[in-house]
């Protein structure tokens, strides 16, 4: 009887292990900072983070932003962005892959380069993803890597987190 459920305990672990474990495998080799590289980044969401409803109608909360090589030769130059809370990706809480690839035409004009319009980006994660919160706002650092056709950058971002729901329309 005893079995079933140490079973289904080393089942959960090893997911859990795997999870982590992909993305820590996927962030190798030197990281640059942001600050020493030719990536421009920008977010657009204002602080702090109210909880938003997520895909599947959990609460969570919403980053959005852009994110662009302004060395690429072709396109904004990002394959994808990674994000971690509170740590580098050896330590820190895994919290998601980014939606990358997004309209922003307005990145496209400033820059004057039509390959630039694609550059937006949002990242949702799920509140029960955090630890448990019970000021009504915190302060943490979001690690966001951006992999880049050069490597991977790193963006230290601090974020503050609300208890309550975003109110900003169209969040």
């Amino acid at each position: 009887m005893c079995r079933l459920p140490l079973l289904a305990l080393a089942a959960l672990a090893l997911a859990l292990v795997s999870r982590t474990g992909q993305a820590q495998d996927l962030i190798h080799g030197p990281v640059t900072p942001l600050d020493q590289s030719s990536v421009q980044l920008a977010v657009d969401s204002r602080q702090p983070l109210g909880q938003v409803g997520t895909a599947d109608g959990s609460p969570g909360y919403r980053l959005r932003g852009w994110a662009a090589d302004l060395q690429a030769l072709d396109g904004p130059g990002i394959r994808q962005i990674v994000a971690y809370l509170d740590g580098p990706s050896d330590r820190g809480r895994l919290l998601g892959w980014a939606s990358y690839g997004l309209p922003r035409p307005d990145v496209g004009t400033v820059f004057n380069d039509p390959a630039l319009a694609r550059c937006g980006f949002e990242l949702t994660w799920p509140v029960a993803d955090l630890p448990l919160q019970t000021e009504p706002v915190r302060a943490y650092t979001l690690y966001l890597y951006l992999d880049t056709v050069h490597g991977w950058v790193l963006a230290r971002l601090p974020v503050s987190l609300a208890l309550t729901a975003d109110s900003t329309p169209g969040n």
